[in-house]
This record gives C-alpha cells, structure tokens and sequence, in this order.
C-alpha cells in the first residue's frame, strides 16, 4: 500500500502554541516549553471561552 504524499515528507516540530477565536483569528501564541507561556495560554483560553461565539 502506497502512503499519501504528506506521509513521506519531514515533519517539523515546533515548541510554538497557537491560539485561534472561533473566527480563526490569531490570538495569541505561546513557548510551549515555558510554564509561565503555558499559565498564559490557560488564562487566555478561559477568557475566550466567555467571548461569544462568531460564526
């Protein structure tokens, strides 16, 4: 069995964390390694989520 195109190719990883709204706006991005980036991120998804949702 022949895999798909993107099965073959490297994948590069990234330690960056992307923050979208429901609009897929860029909210905010974050070290993924750093705990204070990712205490950031917690605080930021919880004050998105009482944002209403865009459709």
């Amino acid at each position: 069995m022949a895999l798909p195109f993107f099965a073959k190719k490297d994948f590069v990883h990234s330690e960056s964390l992307y923050l979208l709204d429901s609009s897929l706006h860029l909210r905010g991005i974050y070290n993924g390694i750093r705990g204070n980036s990712i205490q950031k991120l917690i605080e930021d998804i919880a004050l998105l989520k009482k944002e209403p949702l865009v459709k």
